[in-house]
């Protein structure tokens, strides 16, 4: 997935003391400066030094060598974070289909919710001339009964498809994939650490070898929670049931 590239073109390196000749080696002196370090072939017959050096192109292959296995070491963080991740992805997606799934079928029973009442609504709406014009004359209380009995009925219907729309809201606190998500939160953070340790470890060995110091750090991965707010439902249920109460104290 990754390879090392070096930034810099090593035939445009040059030596401190200008000679316009290509730089073969290295000087292993911490106490020099960068330019100082390159050496070039008349850099090497006419300077006396104390420190170590190496040719150039054995120190471009120890560094490339480190670098090749720092990058073997972060190709397999990533890789493996990738595959937990789009384990999510995967279980994410599926719940947003339950969900879909879910809010399609509540909205199909709040669409029949509201056929139901319109069509009880629309029954009301003929009357007999000959029944009413007896109930009127006699004073009877028919039309109150009448009005009485279409009140509960209404009430009945609420009811009715409260029932059914409830348990619809209700799941969404249980989702089984939601536990999955949570796994898979939990074992991306733990493979984070894993190699963190095992990078760790790997620093104290180098810090006693004098060799390059390789850290890899730690990812945090925080986790979520889908939260789902069922204010307005119930609060939309009450006022069904409000409406229902307030018009029978209209009617008495």
């Amino acid at each position: 997935m990754f390879k090392p590239k070096m930034i810099e073109n090593e035939k445009e390196f040059s030596c401190s003391q200008g000679h316009k000749l290509p730089v073969v080696t290295i000087a292993l002196d911490p106490d020099l400066s960068m330019n100082q370090r390159l050496l070039c072939t008349e850099c090497l017959e006419n300077t006396d030094l104390d420190a170590k050096v190496v040719g150039l192109k054995k120190i471009i292959s120890l560094i490339e060598e480190g670098q090749i296995k720092k990058m073997e070491k972060v190709e397999y963080l990533i890789t493996s974070q990738i595959k937990l991740i789009e384990q999510l992805h995967d279980q994410v997606d599926h719940m947003k289909s339950l969900v879909i799934q879910q809010f399609d079928q509540s909205i199909t029973i709040l669409k029949e919710w509201i056929y139901n009442l319109q069509q009880k609504g629309s029954q009301q709406h003929l009357y007999r001339f000959q029944e009413e014009l007896q109930i009127m004359l006699l004073k009877q209380n028919k039309a109150d009964d009448k009005l009485q009995q279409i009140i509960h009925e209404i009430q009945q219907i609420n009811h009715c498809w409260t029932s059914k729309l409830h348990p619809k809201l209700e799941q969404f606190n249980a989702f089984e994939e939601y536990t999955k998500c949570q796994e898979l939160l939990s074992n991306l953070e733990l493979s984070s650490k894993k190699i963190t340790q095992s990078q760790q470890q790997e620093q104290k060995i180098k810090v006693f070898n004098n060799n390059f110091v390789m850290i890899n750090k730690q990812d945090q991965q925080k986790q979520y929670k889908l939260l789902f707010n069922k204010k307005n439902y119930f609060k939309i249920i009450s006022q069904f049931h409000q409406a229902s109460i307030n018009l029978f104290a209209f009617s008495s």
